[in-house]
């Protein structure tokens, strides 16, 4: 698993319901954008943030590495169902709830610290 490093924070990462400027959809995707959007015109949304779509490349571009993966996109309709699980699996080492939220904080400590009642 790699790591985002200082030099790539320039893009975002993680976006506050209550930010100024609204996202374009393909970086937070149509639930988060719309929260977004509720919120900046004044609708009753509770407090929260999204991870963006950049904030999982990491992970998804190792899951595409794998040999699961692979089959899942090369697979016949009759074993599609199985090689979904058999990645389903590589995705759950990868990310179970418990390591997304610790990579999650080695990621941006700063902000989990400052919101860990979100988290």
């Amino acid at each position: 698993m790699r790591f985002i490093d200082k030099e790539e924070w320039d893009m975002e990462l993680i976006y506050r319901f209550d930010t100024k400027e609204t996202p374009e959809l393909v970086k937070v995707g149509g639930k988060a954008n719309s929260l977004i959007l509720m919120t900046q015109h004044g609708l009753p949304v509770p407090t929260g943030f999204v991870l963006s779509v950049e904030f999982f490349k990491p992970w998804f571009d190792q899951i595409k590495e794998t040999p699961e993966w692979q089959r899942v996109v090369n697979s016949s309709p009759n074993k599609l169902k199985m090689h979904t699980e058999e990645l389903k699996k590589v995705c759950e080492s990868l990310c179970g709830r418990r390591n997304c939220r610790l990579l999650a904080r080695k990621h941006v400590p700063e902000y989990f610290q400052q919101h860990q009642a979100l988290w």
